[in-house]
């Protein structure tokens, strides 16, 4: 193995370990094997390491829509919906990387920009099919924003844990009584993106 994939294998373990609060250019080196020089020789410091990481969290992100297996349009779109809301969950740490970088003191570079985009190209490519009048890139574009806001709502809702203190529901039966049930905040969040695919397909 090369320094560099040493340095990014090193890099990607403290950060799934410990968050990014454990992550720097001296914990790198010595998770590696290798001197703070050969960090900085190859990534430009901690900045340099962030946008690896950055990286390889879009990567991550892309290829769970890509293994969407959905048979209708619909369906293709809220798949990939759930697995991004899963991915919120067991990569947490990427998942927060990836759609707030300032807050982790991440400037992402072109290469890093260039990554994320093939993210929402991807989910573009998925709503697209649900215009079926006049489709255009940029309904497309649109669908895929709105789809990612109410993904990073719930999920930015989640975090706060609001849902903690309000998860339960009513429902009516049909001898009139009222009987109560959880409402999990990933169905919540998928009702409501559901709710949102379905009025765009019946203006179609």
């Amino acid at each position: 193995m090369h320094n560099k994939e040493k340095i990014v294998a090193a890099a990607t373990a403290l950060f799934e370990e410990s968050g990014l609060e454990a992550l720097s250019v001296r914990t790198v080196a010595q998770r590696a094997g290798l001197s703070t020089i050969g960090i900085y020789s190859h990534f430009k410091g901690k900045q340099g390491l962030l946008n690896a990481l950055y990286i390889k969290g879009c990567e991550l992100l892309l290829n769970e829509i890509e293994g969407v297996t959905g048979k209708t349009d619909s369906d293709k779109i809220l798949e990939a919906s759930e697995r991004l809301l899963d991915f919120s969950v067991s990569h947490g740490a990427y998942y927060r990387l990836v759609f707030n970088p300032t807050a982790h003191e991440c400037i992402p570079s072109e290469e890093a920009a260039t990554a994320f985009n093939q993210i929402t190209h991807k989910l573009s490519s998925l709503t697209l099919p649900i215009h079926k009048k006049f489709p255009t890139p940029e309904k497309g574009s649109a669908s895929a924003s709105h789809i990612l806001a109410l993904i990073h709502g719930f999920v930015s809702l989640n975090d706060t844990g609001i849902f903690a203190y309000n998860s339960s529901a009513s429902e009516s039966r049909s001898d009139g009584q009222k009987t109560s049930y959880s409402l999990p905040w990933k169905d919540r969040a998928l009702q409501a993106i559901r709710l949102h695919v379905y009025a765009i397909a019946a203006t179609q």
